[in-house]
């Protein structure tokens, strides 16, 4: 008999913002990912790999690898820790598992990065590994920050990101109205705001450099998760939405008990919101929304084989 190459399967890195409401829909796309041909690897720093690891099914064939953030064990991951880990320590180990597959002749056949975690684009292009970006909230949460420019040219914002002319924003059509208050960095003291501005900004110039941006792949996830989530930032828009254009959903003007107790009780009496929830939820979890889902993301797929010269092996579709 004469000797076989073994093919091997090509792999998926996929690098999320170390954050839960981040991780979930990228464990959904990597599972997704696994019906066409590919073997997803999620990479994360260790904090969040040890709350993911006991959730996947060993039989899913998604490997989870946990790489250094260089942070102390008394450090805080809030923003600004995961920030410095993401720009300093975490390139050098993703750059290194990038390097090890390429040396045991595994094929890194494309990375899925988070455009939070845009820190991992550069290191994709510097091992000549093609990127796709990832922004697991819905559009309009993007098209603000694409904004970005325009609004510092029509002065509505300063070079760092300060409201000059308190106003109505519109990007989309048929949006809820958002103001300049409710962009997604003003938190915070003026120097944290200026800080997080510089964040998106950089965010912004790194995804300039993408061929491909998956947006919102799994909606569902917007609108209820199986398990309780952690909230890691501003819900501005997410917030505008859900009490002004669905109407499935009330503002809570704090976090007192009183507070809270109303706004539950607003939400639970009300029944024509309780009937627009379950019919949004029925749109978005649908089987046409699935279908359209995994139509998107075949068409995707074969994009990316169009594109790649020279890809190594044939995908099954």
């Amino acid at each position: 008999m004469g000797n076989s190459k073994c093919i091997k399967t090509p792999k998926i890195i996929l690098v999320p913002y170390p954050a839960q409401g981040h991780v979930t829909p990228m464990l959904k796309l990597a599972s997704a990912f696994t019906d066409h041909g590919f073997e997803p690897v999620m990479v994360t720093p260790e904090f969040i790999h040890r709350r993911i690891i006991s959730d996947i099914d060993p039989n899913s064939n998604i490997s989870c690898i946990s790489i250094e953030d260089g942070l102390e064990m008394d450090v805080a991951r809030d923003f600004f820790s995961i920030e410095k880990a993401m720009e300093t320590s975490m390139p050098t180990h993703l750059d290194g598992l990038v390097r090890k597959f390429n040396e045991h002749g595994e094929v890194v056949a494309f990375m899925v990065v988070d455009l939070l975690a845009s820190w991992a684009i550069e290191v994709g292009h510097r091992r000549g590994v093609p990127v796709a970006g990832f922004w697991p909230a819905m559009l309009a949460t993007y098209q603000l920050i694409a904004a970005i420019p325009d609004m510092v040219r029509t002065g509505l914002i300063s070079e760092t990101g300060s409201p000059q002319h308190p106003g109505p924003l519109c990007f989309l059509p048929n949006q809820p109205l958002l103001t300049t208050e409710d962009l997604p960095w003003l938190i915070g003291t003026p120097a944290s705001r200026k800080a997080r501005f510089k964040f998106w900004t950089r965010t912004l110039d790194r995804s300039r450099k993408l061929s491909w941006l998956l947006v919102s792949s799994f909606p569902k996830e917007c609108i209820g998760h199986d398990k309780p989530q952690n909230v890691a930032g501003d819900q501005f828009v997410n917030c505008a939405y859900i009490t002004e254009k669905w109407r499935i959903g009330v503002k809570i003007n704090g976090f007192g008990e009183k507070e809270v107790e109303q706004g539950l009780r607003r939400v639970m009496e009300d029944r024509e919101m309780n009937d627009k929830l379950t019919r949004l939820h029925e749109i978005t979890s649908g089987g046409e929304a699935s279908t359209a889902m995994m139509s998107n993301l075949t068409a995707f797929v074969d994009e990316f084989k169009e594109q790649t010269i020279g890809y190594p092996v044939k995908l099954s579709i």
